[in-house]
């Protein structure tokens, strides 16, 4: 627990419990107890170690868990119910926030309380937050909320506004049961919830009508003993955290200094490497040169890109997750380009102000534009980036694959990271030591001449996630292809991975992924051109 021993703090808290245990305990205690463990210990501890929470406590078929900022409380639920939505157990969830005394050992005060109540309305899957989490919120995720209107909560003078987010309550007729609740609504039971629109995200108003008794949600599938609480949802598993083998190697963290910055971040800050790509020639095609390893711009508002040779790898770790094995060689064939920097907002907002990019104007969190990488960009956005791109020049750009990406990011190394076997916050922005973006170029370039491949931001690829892809694609270094609403891979880190207690979320092997549509502040894109 925290050495902050009866300090009073501010804090978020998500609270979480599984639907209808005791049911299915009754039912199965063996299978329910073992997935109950399963999703905790695969999903749900290094989800919210991911998202810089800790677990509080266990409530036997739940848990508390604190979070420093409502942001990262309200994603980190978003994400774990995205995680577990083929899981046989059903959560549901709420985030409120509010001072809290911690004891030493558990902690207390309104915003748990409040946490707690408001779970307990949220429908199978769902997710519920106060008005002051939707306030904070709203215009920093790309959700929509369902207004729920104001309840009085036990032990809580003043009612509560309480807002739903609107995609976990699609087809679900379902809440909770009123014997677990201990919410009373003001407001009529005959009463449409009003939908609340994120700017630019076109929703229609749903409509849920009450009856004076709610609706038990439907019976849950018996859970299949031979599974042990896993079953087909392993390939849609959380990105676990990654410390096995690693104390050896992992080195003291300490704040490195600021890199230099301008005024306005609109001059871009360039460190150039010295070291020479092993490949040094040059390919023709249709008149056009490109040189390997030096840069190329196609229009005055493309991103540069650097021509990166062909050649074969070794792909994957033995150190992190399962789903980072087994190692495979992959052979890729052709040369290609990768943009020498992560997409910035520069490049963004002219792909705008061109008719582009399905009109998103992210927000920048008030960090800046200019040369910052580009944030709050979903998959989605990405894919009509690279469709810009393509029309406006004539030729192929798109994102880079899997195997491609972990290909330029090594840039002809084998270890952990592109510089080495240990983290060095002076080689890459991460671990909240700036607590923000930084402009593209702020560190050393890889031996492909490539920046900030690990570190800044997120970088959407083109694979849709599947655990066990190494084991079973085929096909590298091509795209492992999935459902349209697959979830799509993220690769390199970002300037929130929490590595204070080791976690090694860093290394150029490190798979992340989300919904084709999630837009936050640690995503960004990278994009390819083909050249032959």
């Amino acid at each position: 627990m925290s050495d902050n021993t009866n300090q009073t703090r501010l804090a978020a808290i998500l609270a979480a419990d599984v639907v209808d245990y005791t049911r299915l305990v009754e039912e199965d205690t063996a299978a329910t107890v073992e997935a109950w463990k399963t999703v905790r210990d695969n999903v749900l501890d290094p989800g919210v170690k991911r998202n810089s929470g800790r677990v509080i406590k266990l409530t036997g078929d739940g848990f508390i868990a604190e979070f420093p900022t409502v942001q990262s409380a309200v994603e980190c639920a978003i994400e774990l119910q995205l995680e577990i939505e083929t899981n046989p157990l059903k959560f549901r969830m709420a985030v409120s926030v509010g001072d809290i005394l911690d004891d030493g050992r558990d902690i207390h005060g309104e915003g748990v309380n409040i946490a707690a109540r408001l779970e307990a309305i949220a429908n199978p899957g769902g997710i519920c937050v106060s008005g002051e989490v939707f306030n904070m919120v709203q215009n920093r995720v790309n959700e929509s909320f369902v207004d729920l209107g104001a309840h009085k909560v036990k032990h809580v003078s003043s009612p509560v506004r309480v807002y739903a987010i609107q995609r976990f309550m699609q087809d679900q007729k379902d809440f909770a049961d009123p014997q677990e609740s201990t919410l009373e609504s003001t407001t009529d039971v005959h009463v449409a919830t009003r939908v609340v629109k994120r700017p630019g995200v076109m929703v229609a108003i749903l409509v849920l009508l009450f009856s004076g008794t709610w609706f038990l949600y439907d019976r849950i599938d018996r859970l299949d003993q031979s599974s042990s609480g896993q079953g087909s949802h392993d390939d849609e598993a959380g990105l676990n955290d990654s410390t096995a083998g690693l104390s050896e190697e992992s080195n003291a963290l300490t704040r490195p200094p600021e890199p230099a910055e301008t005024e306005n971040d609109q001059t871009l800050i360039v460190k150039e490497n010295s070291a020479i790509p092993t490949k040094q020639n040059s390919v023709t095609l249709s008149n056009e040169q490109y040189i390997i390893g030096q840069a190329f711009r196609d229009c005055d508002v493309c991103p540069l890109m650097i021509v990166v040779p062909g050649g074969t790898f070794t792909m994957g770790s033995t150190k992190g997750d399962v789903d980072e094995i087994p190692l495979h060689e992959v052979n890729i064939s052709h040369d290609f380009a990768v943009s020498k920097f992560e997409v910035s907002f520069s490049e963004w907002d002219a792909c705008v102000a061109n008719g582009g990019c399905r009109a998103h104007h992210p927000n920048d969190m008030k960090w800046g534009r200019g040369n910052r990488p580009a944030i709050h960009i979903s998959w989605s956005d990405a894919k009509a980036y690279v469709d810009w791109l393509s029309d406006r020049t004539d030729k192929k750009y798109r994102l880079l694959t899997e195997a491609e990406w972990e290909y330029a990011a090594r840039s002809g190394t084998s270890s952990f990271y592109p510089w080495g076997p240990t983290l060095d916050a002076g080689k890459a922005n991460y671990g909240y030591f700036r607590n923000k973006t930084l402009p593209v170029g702020s560190y050393d370039a890889n031996k492909f001449g490539l920046y900030d491949m690990i570190g800044n931001v997120w970088e959407w690829v083109e694979d849709c996630y599947k655990k066990n892809a190494y084991a079973s694609h085929r096909k590298y270094p091509e795209a492992v292809k999935g459902s349209e609403d697959c979830r799509h891979v993220l690769r390199g880190g970002s300037w929130d991975v929490d590595v204070s207690d080791g976690a090694d979320l860093m290394r150029a092997s490190i798979r992340n992924k989300a919904s084709r549509e999630g837009r936050y502040a640690n995503f960004g894109a990278r994009v390819a051109r083909e050249i032959d």
